[in-house]
C-alpha cells in the first residue's frame, strides 16, 4: 500500500481539475492522493484578497486543511491553482524554482524536484519522481 493517502473533497466544479492534479500528485509523490467525499474541502469562492488589496487566484489555510479557488479565475488558471494549492495542502512551501510550488508568477505547472523535496518532508511519500518539463 501506499505509505500516505491524501483526500480532497472539491466543490463540484472544481472535481475534474482536482481529480487530474491529485494523480499528478499520486504519481510524484507515491502516495494515494485522490477525491473523495472525507477530503481536505476544495472551494469556489467569490473573492480572494490579498492585503494590497488585489485578488489571489487562491490560497490554502495555515492548517492545511482548506483550499479556496477565486471564482474568477479562468479555466486553465483554475487548473494550475488547483495544482498549486495542493501542493501546499500536502504538506509543501513555496520554493526556489520555476515549478509548481513557485512563489513567483512565471511558474510552469510542473511537479519538479524542489515541489517535491519540500512535499516529501512533510509526506512520507513512497517515490520522489518529479515531471518533465
Amino acid at each position: 500500500p501506499p505509505p500516505c493517502r491524501v483526500a480532497f473533497s472539491p466543490d463540484e466544479a472544481l472535481l475534474a481539475d482536482v481529480e487530474a492534479a491529485a494523480e499528478r500528485w499520486s504519481a510524484a509523490t507515491g502516495c494515494a492522493v485522490d477525491a473523495s467525499d472525507a477530503g481536505v474541502p476544495v472551494r469556489i469562492v467569490a473573492s480572494i484578497e490579498r492585503p494590497d488589496g488585489t485578488q489571489a487566484p487562491g490560497v490554502t489555510s495555515e492548517d492545511l486543511d482548506l483550499i479556496e479557488v477565486n471564482v474568477r479565475c479562468g479555466p486553465a488558471q483554475r487548473a494550475s491553482t488547483v495544482l498549486h494549492e495542493m501542493g501546499h495542502a500536502l504538506g509543501g512551501r513555496h520554493v526556489a524554482s520555476h515549478g509548481v510550488l513557485s512563489g513567483e508568477k512565471g511558474r510552469v505547472d510542473v511537479i519538479d524536484a524542489a515541489a517535491l523535496e519540500s512535499v516529501c518532508a512533510q509526506l512520507d511519500c513512497g517515490v520522489l519522481n518529479p515531471e518533465e518539463p
